[in-house]
């Protein structure tokens, strides 16, 4: 099961033009062509892509920004107003439910 699952994975009609099939990609005469392993190297470039944001969130655009006056903003809890839940709710298109 798993070797059909494989093969239609990798069906040249699914990931290649109809002219061209897997086996005009295998290297020959001098030509080397691209290879699906070679994606693997973007999974390290991805790790560290994220650990440089980090630490440059950390340690440059923090003290930059608290240097500069801009603070984190707190948001504040709305307390719940009955009145205008009763607008909502009769003067909306698509009222949730309607509260008598």
């Amino acid at each position: 099961m798993f070797d059909s699952l494989y093969k239609w994975f990798w069906w040249d009609k699914l990931w290649l033009p109809a002219e061209l099939s897997w086996a005009d990609l295998e290297d020959k005469e001098g030509r080397v062509y691209a290879k699906a392993s070679h994606l693997y190297v973007t999974v390290p470039y991805a790790f560290c892509f994220l650990l440089v944001r980090y630490l440059f969130e950390r340690w440059i655009a923090a003290p930059l920004a608290i240097s500069a006056g801009i603070r984190h903003r707190v948001h504040l809890r709305v307390e719940h107003n009955p009145i205008l839940e009763l607008f909502y709710t009769t003067h909306s298109r698509n009222p949730l439910q309607v509260k008598k």
